[in-house]
């Protein structure tokens, strides 16, 4: 067995090899690993730190508090059963050889959200594939800790589409579940509403298509980016509309740009996929009174609201981290009887995951890179 290890904070990841292919854990399953997406969340972690604003910056230890190198890191998992215990509660009914995905948000199976089948958002010590540990994706073996956290994969969904479901098509789906109650609203009061997808890389363009897949017929959905190439990528991709956020523009500007794309002069919702100080603040500057805003990505800063307009414009903030265990199932069940048009996939050996972390980092990935095992 061969997996990309991180043996300490902020040193160069490794390969390392094993000599034996590792036994299920006590009622669990393994799983050989087919594909790994390689995700943005990713640099983060092995860069070691989070800004959280005012120029505050946090250990990754800090966060997941039963973070311990060596770090493997990589939680878009997909690939075929090699081994169930047999001690597994296999309700799911699993079979050695089943093409499935890997849901990595385990929380700590013990607080009330993680036994209610919301472990995203578990309020214990969780424990996260790819994101804590020495087990993660960018391994050609995964020891998943029970049965029903290895999701059956239709045959008519690739296994390399498949592999982004459990992160990145789970975030997006999530936050529009978020923000769709506000879009409904508009709708049934106007007839028309406007969603602001910020960034137009594999997330944004996930979200669009899900966005697109369970909003209401005539939602405008339009997307923002730095990147015209990427911008024109949207387009084709079938946003209705797009605004480039030029970084020569003042914020003003900008702002006043984006209002004019949407509906009535402003967007009624809006998904962060960068949140950062810059696009938080412009997404509440173009929020229409009675707008909520998905904060999801984690690029770092702080957002200064003013309070009373805050509370005088009906408006709303909801943070997004991933997606529930049920939510995935829907979502699987989505791609398999809906025509979503996946981000560009490129394939790259476990050798090169260095390299594009380095990319990642540097914003030069369009689409979405993919470990191929």
């Amino acid at each position: 067995m061969r997996r990309m290890e991180i043996p300490r904070s902020k040193e160069p990841m490794k390969l390392k090899a094993f000599g034996t292919i590792p036994e299920p854990p006590k009622g669990g399953v393994i799983v050989k690993t087919a594909f790994c997406g390689i995700c943005h969340s990713d640099v983060h972690f092995f860069d070691d730190e989070f800004e959280v604003g005012g120029g505050i910056f946090l250990k990754t230890k800090d966060i997941i508090p039963n973070w311990e190198y060596p770090i493997v890191l990589g939680h878009e998992i997909s690939g075929t059963v090699q081994a169930i215990a047999k001690d597994a509660d296999n309700k799911e009914n699993l079979k050695v050889g089943d093409r499935v995905i890997v849901y990595p948000w385990l929380g700590c199976s013990d607080c009330g959200y993680c036994n209610g089948e919301q472990a995203n958002i578990c309020c214990g010590t969780p424990s996260y594939i790819g994101c804590c540990g020495p087990i993660g994706g960018y391994s050609e073996y995964i020891e998943v800790a029970e049965p029903k956290y290895a999701l059956k994969v239709p045959d008519n969904i690739p296994l390399d589409v498949a592999a982004m479901l459990p992160c990145s098509t789970l975030t997006g789906y999530n936050a529009v579940s978020k923000v769709k109650p506000t879009v409904e609203r508009f709708m049934n009061a106007q007839g028309k509403a406007t969603l602001l997808i910020i960034g137009a890389g594999a997330l944004g363009l996930w979200c669009l298509q899900t966005a697109r897949a369970v909003l209401p017929r005539g939602t405008r959905i339009i997307i923002s980016d730095i990147s015209q190439p990427k911008l024109d990528n949207a387009l084709a991709h079938g946003a209705d509309d797009t605004v480039l956020w030029d970084p020569s523009l003042s914020k003003e500007d900008v702002i006043n740009k984006t209002k004019a794309k949407g509906s009535d002069g402003s967007v009624q919702a809006v998904i962060d996929f960068v949140n950062s100080t810059e696009t938080s603040a412009r997404a509440m500057g173009a929020l229409s009174k009675g707008g909520t805003i998905a904060m999801v990505g984690l690029f770092g800063g702080s957002l200064e609201v003013s309070l009373p307009l805050f509370a005088f414009l009906h408006q709303q903030i909801q943070g997004v981290f991933v997606g529930s265990l049920e939510q995935l199932k829907e979502l699987v069940h989505l791609a398999s009887n809906t025509k979503l048009k996946p981000p560009e996939i490129t394939h790259v050996k476990l050798e090169k995951v260095p390299e594009i972390l380095t990319k990642l980092r540097r914003g030069k990935i369009t689409g979405r890179t993919i470990v191929k095992f």
